[in-house]
């Protein structure tokens, strides 16, 4: 009997680490998701939304509503509610002034902070809040980069749902896939994009909040006549809350349903099927150091050594460390 093939053969291609999630418009939360309501938590979650997509990335099903997380700005960027400043705490200004120089010397923006502790918010979130992120030179640059920034974005329900793919969605598909890519797999998913496309710009590296990068734009992009995928997880700030799965090693590509549909019709006639994609995956895998031991003993100091080991591992401090010693 012919075995089921997969419709989903671009994580194995790439090797990526981990699943390919998608994101839909539920009416109501499943009953086996993991999701905050009101700032409580359950099912494990807590703190940023953008924890409870860690967990998706981990194989949990995850729901978001408008009142996820404790981030005013995660219902726009999961598209879950119309774009809008004023939620921030302070209002504006106050969300000028953070992404600028901060808010301790604005007697508004100290008076916000009193509050925001008296409510129970923790001293570390009330200091950022008080330094500003210094991700613009000043409040005008905060102000133009909030008034160029993407539109509003009108949901269709008040839950969104993420969790890996699975053959059987086919069916029913997700509105977006997200994928986490180390630096070659990126490169290869930028290859893709463009493999069957004209022009240099099917692909976007926006400057907007992580769950933005993830979600909200990727809806937006779907709306396009020709829509193109988008390379996120560049805002620091929301990298804080991936971290342990982030690291220092991956950047995320979202992308409207239909496009990752043409790229994975696309792995067998592109580049991800011939000798010269798997040879790269396999000169580029990880060895052991256990393995990259014993090899370094073997050539010890000989000047064919290094060229043995270039081969087998591609951590260039450990290559160095062992080599100068």
């Amino acid at each position: 009997m012919k075995k089921n093939v997969s419709p989903f053969r671009l994580r194995e291609a790439l090797e990526l680490a981990y699943p390919v999630l998608g994101l839909w418009y539920e009416e109501e939360i499943p009953a086996n998701a993991a999701t905050v309501i009101e700032g409580k938590t359950r099912a494990a979650a807590r703190g940023c939304a953008l924890f409870l997509v860690s967990l998706a990335f981990k194989g949990c099903v995850v729901a978001f509503t408008p009142e996820s997380g404790i981030c005013p700005g995660v219902a726009k960027g999961l598209g879950l509610r119309p774009n809008s400043r004023e939620s921030f705490p302070g209002g504006r200004e106050a969300l000028f002034r953070y992404m600028a120089d901060g808010n301790v010397t604005s007697p508004d923006g100290v008076a916000e902070a009193d509050r925001l502790r008296a409510e129970g918010y923790r001293e570390k979130t009330v200091k950022e809040y008080l330094e500003g992120e210094g991700f613009k030179k000043d409040c005008d640059l905060a102000a133009e980069y909030h008034s160029a920034s993407f539109p509003s974005l009108e949901p269709e329900t008040d839950v969104v749902v993420v969790r890996p793919i699975v053959p059987e969605d086919i069916e029913r598909p997700p509105k977006v896939a997200m994928m986490l890519a180390d630096a070659l797999q990126m490169s290869a998913l930028v290859m893709l994009v463009n493999f069957a496309r004209p022009g240099l710009d099917n692909v976007r590296i926006p400057l907007v909040p992580g769950c933005s990068s993830l979600a909200a734009i990727p809806l937006l992009e779907s709306r396009m006549e020709t829509p193109r995928a988008v390379i996120g997880m560049v805002d620091l700030a929301a990298r804080r809350h991936m971290g342990r799965i982030l690291k220092r090693k991956y950047l995320s590509m979202s992308l409207p349903w239909q496009l990752y549909m043409e790229m994975e019709r696309n792995v067998d006639s592109s580049f991800l099927s011939r000798s010269f994609w798997k040879n790269m995956l396999r000169w580029t895998r990880a060895v052991p150091a256990s393995q990259f031991l014993q090899v370094s003993e073997q050539y010890r100091y000989t000047k064919i050594s290094i060229l043995i080991i270039m081969d087998k591992l591609s951590d260039w401090n450990i290559i160095m460390h062992y080599w100068i010693k």
